[in-house]
C-alpha cells in the first residue's frame, strides 16, 4: 500500500524505520527477528490490517544477524 505522507510503500517505510530502530533487545546487534517483530506490528497498524508481513524459509536456530547498531 502507497501512503504519500510516508514518502514511501508502507512496508517500505517501516523496514527502513526499523532498519534505525529496530533493535529492541538493545544488544547493539539487528537482526531478522527484531527487523519482522517492527515491521510486523507497524505495519498492520497503519494500514487498518489490509497489509500483514510475512516471513518465509526454512527455520534455523538462533538469529540471523543482518548488522551493527551504530552509537548514536
Amino acid at each position: 500500500m502507497e501512503k504519500d505522507s510516508l514518502g514511501h510503500g508502507v512496508f517500505t517505510y517501516y523496514l527502513l524505520e526499523a532498519l534505525r530502530h529496530g533493535d529492541n533487545d538493545g544488544d547493539s546487534y539487528l537482526t531478522t527477528g527484531e527487523i519482522y517483530r517492527y515491521v510486523s506490528t507497524k505495519v498492520p497498524e497503519d494500514t487498518r490490517g489490509n497489509q500483514h508481513p510475512v516471513k518465509k524459509g526454512e527455520e534455523v536456530e538462533g538469529e540471523i544477524v543482518i548488522g551493527k547498531v551504530r552509537g548514536e
